[in-house]
């Protein structure tokens, strides 16, 4: 008799109950692995160059004391700015500018960075730049580059990529 009480009714199978709660095991299993998935992203640690090396974003905020932009009102950029296998053209920014502008920036490895920063000014002087680590982890480095009647000052500033820009 307690054989017979356990085998489901007619037309029923014995399996309706265990498919819901494994519909819903399944259910709360993926939610668990696509909130891990989303965490592990988020946290996920600091971007990498092609060499490995940490990648930072380097921003050419100002030349000379003169705030710097991306675009110019005059054809030749005051100068250009390489590291690895990239290059960026700096424009002084106009003095009253409307909005607030766009320094130039440009994205290396840590080694790119500390291998050498190549700088190619308007009046035909190149200025190549090793970055110390100390530089590197301040976040800054201001460059002296040649030129008449006195040298003039080149700022470089550098944040892991990824990371918001700092004031």
């Amino acid at each position: 008799m307690l054989f017979a009480a356990s085998l489901p009714a007619p037309g029923r199978t014995r399996y309706d109950a265990t498919v819901k709660t494994g519909r819903s095991l399944h259910n709360a299993i993926l939610t668990a692995c696509l909130a891990f998935t989303a965490a592990a992203c988020a946290t996920s640690g600091p971007l990498v160059a092609q060499d490995g090396s940490p990648l930072y974003t380097m921003t050419i905020p100002y030349f000379d004391g003169l705030r710097t932009t991306t675009a110019g009102p005059t054809e030749q950029p005051i100068c250009t700015v390489r590291v690895g296998g990239q290059a960026v053209k700096v424009w002084l920014a106009p003095e009253r500018a409307s909005q607030a502008p766009t320094a130039p920036s440009v994205q290396a490895g840590s080694n790119d960075l500390v291998t050498g920063v190549q700088i190619d000014t308007a009046w035909q002087t190149t200025v190549v730049y090793n970055l110390s680590l100390v530089e590197l982890k301040l976040g800054r480095a201001s460059v002296e580059v040649p030129a008449t009647p006195k040298p003039v000052m080149l700022e470089l500033r550098f944040r892991p990529a990824g990371d918001p820009p700092k004031p």
